[in-house]
């Protein structure tokens, strides 16, 4: 009777498991009639803002280890530590609400896919109030094999559902379950090798839910692996171009606190987007450009821009036609040759003597082709995990080439005051560092009274009457040392527009109203 039984199991499998995917296809196929009505969707423009948060629903939102501890650990505490553990938590999460709609003020989304031709454009705004403007993060996909078309099948449901419904999606029906009380269909979709649950209405046929499945293999708090689910709510369904859409769109991580809810404004359906779209994004060497401005005394600053802010590099230009040049390290080979070729091309038929750097060197790899030109490297001493025995030791030929020109006397560091051809380098923190560390140096023109420094004077620049934490050591050493300084040069900024330098009467006046 068993192997009578088994037989037939054996037999009505295949014919059950092509049912199941009848039937989980024809669902996904009457959703979209509803929500299409026979159209087929080409393409679409969608712009996305933010809506203030909730708290996530209790029943999808996992227990928090952390949280469980601390609800064990409380009855043991006396009643005033429980009184005031309970107020701290009740603070932090007003602040959590609170930081959460000032992280997404403002900020806009846009999306524009072509799905005929598989490409697609995500567009970030972010407000910048240093600059006044927002920011842009673009990015394109489907134009090049090395960024294939990323699907944004969690934004659209109506795309997601013609993903559905081709043959070649494998499909899954799992059952049915009543979510805000109204019975719906679960079909697992995969997707770029992942399974998705989708909950369809049995009655209204809309595409209500998709869940994502999600594993943190090194959490933050307890071990590895831990598993939690991302969902995607859709609500306020409206008819665009004659095809439904959601008009709300809620995010929700079952190991979350807060909610992200989305406004979605459709702005086209099936409409051609000109030839530029999907131009793919210049990439950061190509965004790169270097400006070289004349400040005064044979003095030039050079700009670099391009990337959300601004790097700035002192030159000097002596008698003998050699230059001295102030900067930040720079790392990156092509950056750093990009930068060189502009001094080249700017100060013909001159020599490159010494480059002071405000910071450690970390790589040997953007400068030999100045050293084969004995140009002295001057910069501070790495400290702890970034001293220079440690870094370079891990590459041998980077290790070779520093220990040989550190012998010829072309890379000099220093973790004490020290002069250079005229130029005081200074030590603000010379004193024994801890492990992460590392020294803060600016270097000192005494003709010009001039400090070069690595930071950044935003504060500065929004007229702040409070001075940066490196703006307070720099300005207490500078008193303390009794050092003579009229302008100051950072090598950093925020904003395109900044000063080329700073008065030190500036930072006088701001150190005051403290």
């Amino acid at each position: 009777m068993k192997n009578y039984v088994l037989v037939i199991l054996l037999f009505l499998s295949p014919a059950l498991a092509n049912a199941q995917k009848t039937n989980a296809r024809e669902i996904a196929k009457a959703a979209l009639q509803k929500m299409t009505g026979e159209k087929r969707l080409t393409s679409f423009e969608l712009e996305i803002t933010y809506d203030k948060p909730r708290e996530n629903p209790v029943e999808l939102t996992q227990p928090n280890a952390f949280l469980m501890l601390m609800d064990s650990i409380m009855p043991t505490l006396p009643d005033s530590v429980q009184k005031s553990l309970e107020a701290q938590r009740d603070s932090i999460k007003i602040s959590t609400y609170l930081d959460r709609i000032e992280m997404f003020k403002g900020m806009q989304e846009r999306i524009l896919c072509d799905v005929t031709h598989q490409k697609v454009v995500f567009i970030r705004l972010i407000p910048n109030s240093l600059r006044n403007y927002d920011d842009t993060l673009r990015n394109v996909s489907g134009i090049v094999n090395a960024f294939p078309f990323q699907k944004p099948y969690t934004e659209n449901p109506v795309y997601l559902l013609q993903l559905m419904v081709a043959d070649s999606t494998e499909l899954h029906y799992s059952g049915s379950s009543f979510v805000d009380q109204e019975e719906s269909h679960i079909i697992q979709v995969k997707i770029d090798g992942k399974w998705v649950d989708t909950y369809i209405t049995k009655k209204g046929l809309l595409l209500t839910r998709l869940v994502l499945q999600r594993v943190d293999t090194d959490p933050l708090i307890g071990h590895g692996p831990e598993y939690y689910k991302d969902y995607y709510l859709y609500s306020d369904y409206q008819r665009v171009s004659g095809i439904l859409l959601p008009k709300s769109l809620e995010e929700i991580t079952s190991r979350g606190d807060l909610t992200i809810r989305k406004m979605l404004d459709w702005k086209s359906i099936n409409k051609s987007f000109p030839d530029d779209t999907f131009k793919p994004e210049r990439t950061y060497e190509e965004r790169a450009r270097f400006k070289i401005v004349p400040l005064r005394d044979s003095l030039y600053v050079v700009i670099q821009s391009g990337n959300k802010f601004s790097h700035r590099s002192l030159v000097r230009l002596n008698a003998e036609k050699t230059l001295d040049i102030f900067m930040e390290p720079i790392n990156h080979e092509a950056i750093a040759e990009k930068f060189f070729s502009t001094i080249s091309a700017h100060f013909t038929q001159t020599k490159i003597r010494n480059v002071f750097c405000s910071g450690s060197i970390s790589s040997i790899a953007p400068l030999p082709g100045l050293l084969d030109k004995n140009t002295q490297f001057i910069a501070p001493k790495g400290n702890g995990f970034l001293s220079e025995e440690r870094r370079f030791a891990l590459n041998s030929e980077q290790d070779s080439i520093w220990k040989v020109q550190k012998a010829k006397g072309l890379l000099i560091t220093f973790d004490q005051n020290m002069v250079q051809n005229d130029v005081k380098a200074y030590v603000i923190n010379p004193e024994k560092k801890e492990e992460w560390d590392q020294l803060y140096v600016f270097y000192y023109l005494p003709r010009q009274k001039l400090v070069f420094y690595k930071e950044s004077p935003y504060w500065a620049i929004k007229n702040s009457k409070q001075l940066s934490p490196a703006e307070k050591r720099l300005y207490e050493y500078l008193v303390k040392e009794k050092i003579q300084v009229e302008k100051i040069i950072y090598s950093e900024s925020f904003i395109d527009d900044a000063p080329l330098e700073m008065t030190f009467q500036d930072l006088v006046r701001r150190a005051n109203i403290e």
